[in-house]
């Protein structure tokens, strides 16, 4: 259970606790200085360095600190109290802080419960926000919503005021970004970040959805039991986007089969004995290397005569205009030898790499296609977002072109 959904409680026991702590101050420890460090030249070094060296950072935080130390300690005992109070709830006395704190503990932890209301509790929200249509709408949602406690888009805090700490006054500061400044969202060098930002947001939203709703597997069930006869095609685009992330190969790529495999076990228990289930996939992948990557533009004689490179990293399509397409396809077989397979448009018809293509449609096709075999792939400046890909496909190898079917 996420603490954010307690916050409540959390406030509520703190108010408890205040008394107690602040009988619990200790005293300035002088030991706690190196003195091996001169304080005129090394100040910090001089009052921390011990304490960092014997508190180093957690494997799962960025910062650790001396309140980051009590605020653990706070939250342990916040817990330790509500706890205490869950079980004891219903014998305490009718109506007392204790039996309040106790019950709504209880409701936040009963995982029967929160399954059962899914995403009711908050349908009215996103019905409001679904129906802003100009700044205006939002600025009133945001005023009522801060006016709740919430803080969507920025938060407000009192604290001592940098120049003058006998003084408190009020700060405010965004809340509305999962990365830490706008240069994240918009400048190339965070492009790479940007995308495994996103597939782990989309990610979080379809486990959530899953957990929640049963959505996908009960709208496709739903769907398939419409009418005496139905065929229903659900895609699952999630697998493929990870492994153009984070590589077929990565821990994250298993961890969404594994959803997916759960997800269709749910779906085929949803499913009556007469509807069939069929799991199939339109491609495989391959993870490429760095050093594997062949960059067309820094090789002349691959560009000798191209105009323009279409395509994808593990299928290139060449288009000419200033020279004939078997010349450019004799220069691309002597430069990748055994590493591509290297046809010209009509060869590669004529050999069947393709199902019967309509007359109006063969000109769309490069004029020379180049297959990459093994795990190399040639890539192209004028698509930079490739080069931040790990998993690749296109091209004519078994783990590319072999598929699964299962029939459930």
């Amino acid at each position: 259970m996420h603490r954010k959904l307690l916050q409540p409680l959390a406030v509520a026991v703190s108010l408890a606790l205040s008394a107690g702590s602040a009988l619990a101050a200790s005293s300035f420890d002088v030991t706690e200085l190196d003195k091996a460090i001169s304080p005129c030249g090394d100040f910090n070094g001089f009052v921390n360095a011990k304490w960092v060296a014997k508190n180093p950072i957690p494997g799962d935080r960025t910062r650790w600190g001396a309140f980051d130390q009590l605020r653990e300690h706070s939250l342990e005992t916040q817990h330790d109290i509500a706890e205490k109070a869950a079980k004891g709830a219903d014998a305490a006395k009718a109506g007392s802080v204790e039996q309040k704190i106790g019950w709504f503990y209880r409701s936040g932890m009963s995982e029967a419960a929160v399954e059962k209301a899914g995403y009711d509790p908050v349908k009215a929200d996103l019905a409001k926000i679904d129906a802003l249509k100009s700044p205006a709408d939002i600025v009133a949602w945001l005023t009522e919503s801060a006016s709740r406690g919430r803080a969507d888009v920025f938060q407000v805090a009192v604290l001592p005021d940098f120049k003058n700490a006998a003084t408190q006054i009020a700060y405010t500061f965004q809340a509305g970004l999962g990365l830490p400044t706008k240069d994240y969202y918009e400048k190339a060098d965070y492009a790479e970040l940007r995308e495994a930002y996103k597939a782990h947001v989309e990610s979080y939203t379809l486990e959530y959805a899953e957990k929640t709703t049963g959505v996908p597997a009960a709208l496709i069930a739903e769907a398939a039991l419409r009418g005496d006869h139905s065929v229903v095609y659900a895609y699952e685009r999630e697998l493929d986007h990870c492994g153009h992330v984070h590589g077929c190969s990565s821990a994250t790529w298993l961890e969404q089969l594994a959803r997916i495999d759960a997800m269709c076990e749910r779906l085929r228990a949803a499913l009556p004995p007469q509807v069939t289930l069929i799991i199939t996939a339109d491609h495989g992948m391959i993870d490429i290397p760095p050093q594997q990557r062949i960059v067309a533009e820094d090789d002349p004689a691959l560009m000798a005569g191209v105009s323009a490179l279409a395509g994808e990293g593990r299928f290139r399509q060449l288009y000419v205009d200033h020279d004939l397409p078997q010349r450019v396809a004799d220069r691309w077989r002597a430069r990748l030898g055994e590493l591509a397979w290297v046809r010209t448009r009509d060869e590669a018809i004529d050999e069947g790499w393709f199902a019967a293509i309509d007359d109006q449609l063969r000109d769309r096709w490069g004029h020379v296609l180049v297959a990459l075999r093994g795990d190399w792939a040639v890539m192209t400046r004028a698509f930079p977002r490739e080069f931040t890909l790990i998993g690749m496909h296109g091209s004519l190898t078994a783990a590319e072109m072999l598929v699964p079917l299962i029939v459930a």
